[in-house]
Order: structure tokens, then sequence, then C-alpha cells
């Protein structure tokens, strides 16, 4: 599923995008 995947991109970028803001 292309859904799931960007879903899960997604989500792995903007916790890393956070996790750099901090």
């Amino acid at each position: 599923m292309k859904a799931a995947l960007a879903l899960i991109f997604f989500a792995c970028v903007a916790g890393s995008m956070a996790s750099d803001a901090r």
C-alpha cells in the first residue's frame, strides 16, 4: 500500500524535524 508507506515516511520525517527543532 503506497498510502501506508507514505504515512510512515511522513511520520518519520516529521519526527526527525521535531527532534531537530528541539
